[in-house]
């Protein structure tokens, strides 16, 4: 299975409500550039590594090596197709505010929601490793001093609840 055939290049969402670039938070927006650009060029990409070094300093390393392996992964363990798309789109995917919303529950130490928003979209029961990554990342972003805040701009019914 090819990074291609599971994370697939979109230009359009099917959600109800639009969700534009300019809406994100800067750190959720840059974050989701990395990953198209990252997708886009199948996780080798020298803007990328240019930019977060620019912008993130001592953590840029850490945290370009850990978004690859998770987006890697993701990949890998995917039961689902996810949306991603392209670099130059000014439209926001439900499934790349869901990765967004996974990190920032990870960043919150909700590794339980994390887990849960990965089972939702990757279609895999056991999203362990991918949460674990996800964690880590987000611990490296916020050493980094990025906190991601997407959950606002997600549909209620897309976030899960703990009962």
């Amino acid at each position: 299975m090819t990074l291609r055939s599971t994370i697939q290049l979109s230009t359009s969402s099917p959600s109800d409500r639009v969700v534009l670039c300019i809406e994100l938070p800067s750190p959720a927006h840059l974050l989701l550039w990395g990953i198209r650009r990252l997708i886009a060029d199948r996780l080798q990409d020298r803007q990328v590594a240019l930019t977060f070094d620019t912008l993130l300093g001592e953590q840029a390393r850490r945290v370009l090596i850990l978004l690859r392996t998770w987006l890697a992964e993701i990949a890998l363990q995917s039961q689902r197709r996810i949306r991603i798309g392209t670099p130059c789109c000014h439209r926001v995917d439900d499934h790349e505010l869901r990765l967004l919303a996974a990190l920032e529950r990870a960043q919150r130490g909700d590794n339980a929601r994390c887990q849960l928003i990965l089972q939702a979209l990757t279609g895999v029961m056991t999203t362990d490793m991918l949460a674990e990554i996800a964690c880590q990342l987000g611990e490296a972003l916020l050493s980094a001093q990025v906190r991601l805040d997407v959950a606002s701009l997600m549909p209620a019914e897309a976030l899960p609840r703990l009962h």
